[in-house]
């Protein structure tokens, strides 16, 4: 009787350490598996892949630049990527479907000047919003080749960039859309088209 009380005990404590071992094998394939996920999550996260320009060094269209936007969220200016990617061929037709939508802002366009509508992207790249996004857009300055204001009539003239479309509701790590146009004189053949804002980073693109 003795020894078969033993022999029930060393049956007893096997079942015990094996259900101990399996606990702490299934323990440690969990810590595992959580910290995958971990690092998974981290990978997923874009990296900007936007050149730095200057006027001397401006990108082409369909290059990625960086540029400066405001966040609300953090009320700071971060850095996105951005890109030129393309220029309307019958930027007439975009304004006056524009200007047919939105009868209480039109844009006005005068035949003595060049107008160009080009849409640019905006890639909020690791860029905080709201739940519910943001508008993509950034500050936009047309310039000359060297970067100054146009010279017309001995005078210096500030070229109004008007925004015929934008992309909202975009949240950190989405592209959006934003269709801008513009009217620079006639005899031009190349300017800038600055993206972000004076003061902090600024993507140069010369058209």
């Amino acid at each position: 009787m003795k020894k078969y009380s033993i022999f029930l005990m060393l049956i007893l404590l096997l079942g015990v350490t094996g259900c101990t071992i399996n606990i702490s094998a299934k323990k440690d394939y969990d810590d595992q598996y959580k910290t995958d996920e971990v690092s998974n999550a981290v990978e997923e996260k874009i990296n900007s892949i936007g050149k730095i320009s200057t006027v001397d060094s401006p990108l082409g269209v369909g290059e990625v630049g960086r540029a400066s936007k405001h966040n609300a969220v953090l009320d700071a200016y971060q850095d996105v990527d951005v890109k030129i990617v393309g220029i309307s061929e019958k930027p007439l037709e975009v304004v006056n479907e524009y200007n047919t939508q939105n009868i209480d802002d039109q844009f006005v366009v005068d035949d003595k000047y060049q107008l160009v509508v080009l849409d640019y992207e905006v890639t909020l790249v690791n860029f905080e919003t709201e739940s519910f996004g943001t508008s993509v857009g950034v500050d936009v300055e047309i310039t000359n080749i060297n970067g100054d204001n146009f010279i017309v009539d001995d005078e210096k003239q500030v070229i109004v960039v008007k925004k015929l479309h934008e992309d909202v509701g975009v949240v950190s790590d989405e592209t959006g859309t934003v269709t801008i146009a513009f009217q620079i004189p006639k005899d031009v053949t190349n300017y800038l088209v600055k993206l972000g804002t004076n003061s902090h980073t600024i993507a140069y693109y010369k058209i």
